[in-house]
């Protein structure tokens, strides 16, 4: 028996809460015994309970980058997430080598929601217009120009004067969104009437990854100069993950 996807409980809102993270925890596989043992079969040795001694092995590997113990425990992922973020988060694939040596050897996935299958209806709508930075060319600053009046050239998008910066996003995404439905409504196949959605258009992914690629994908997104929303996301992830590997994934962070 399958149902329409839901948003999963216990999930973290994200996108001005339009959108979400939750960890799969049915997905999910090892613990930070698991990354010990991972280690410690190269002296044919085991640990049962996690101890001091786990926890300095732990900080050892991750400041010295023995990175593969930390390949093994597998983390999962439902996220609901405009397309030009997840155009971002599909970079991601550093920490996601198969190892030999222990017995949970795990890989990446990503999977997604198909136009090719179903109508898309969901649009992100920033809370937000940032001004773009002065001294960075991919990065915004604090502000917002959602009200900010546009004078110029307002009536090639059959705008009245005086209309907003919101106004115009509002406008053009309504516009793709009815030409979109229309075309499907005419029989246009749903693998080129998707072609008219924007990147602000909502998906919905599985991510599974190594331990490893999470906190690198932490590592790397959480940085000032990502970009806001990514930010957002990455925080979810970190916390997450430390929620299900907390000793393991603390040492990452802290030596990456």
């Amino acid at each position: 028996m399958t149902k329409t996807i839901s948003k999963p409980e216990g999930a973290i809102d994200l996108f001005s809460s339009q959108g979400f993270i939750a960890r799969l925890d049915d997905n999910c596989a090892g613990s930070d015994l698991t990354v010990v043992n991972a280690a410690r079969v190269s002296f044919a040795k085991q640990s049962y309970e996690l101890d001091k001694n786990d926890e300095k092995l732990l900080n050892f590997l991750a400041k010295h980058k023995h990175m593969s113990p930390f390949r093994h425990p597998q983390v999962s992922f439902h996220l609901k997430a405009p397309e030009a973020i997840m155009r971002q988060a599909y970079k991601h694939v550093v920490g996601v080598d198969w190892t030999s040596g222990a017995p949970a050897i795990k890989d990446h996935a990503w999977n997604e929601i198909s136009g090719r299958y179903i109508v898309y209806d969901s649009v992100y709508e920033p809370s937000e217009f940032r001004p773009q930075s002065d001294d960075n060319k991919q990065c915004s600053e604090d502000g917002d120009l959602s009200d900010v009046r546009i004078e110029g050239r307002i009536k090639d998008l059959g705008l009245d004067r005086g209309a907003t910066v919101r106004d115009v996003y509002e406008h053009a995404i309504d516009t793709c969104r009815v030409a979109y439905k229309l075309l499907l409504d005419e029989g246009v196949s749903k693998e080129q009437a998707r072609l008219l959605m924007p990147f602000a258009t909502f998906t919905e992914v599985i991510w599974t990854c190594s331990l490893e690629a999470a906190a690198h994908f932490v590592n790397l997104r959480t940085h000032a100069g990502a970009q806001w929303e990514i930010r957002e996301m990455a925080d979810a992830v970190d916390r997450l993950c430390r929620e299900r590997f907390p000793k393991s994934f603390e040492a990452l962070i802290n030596n990456l």
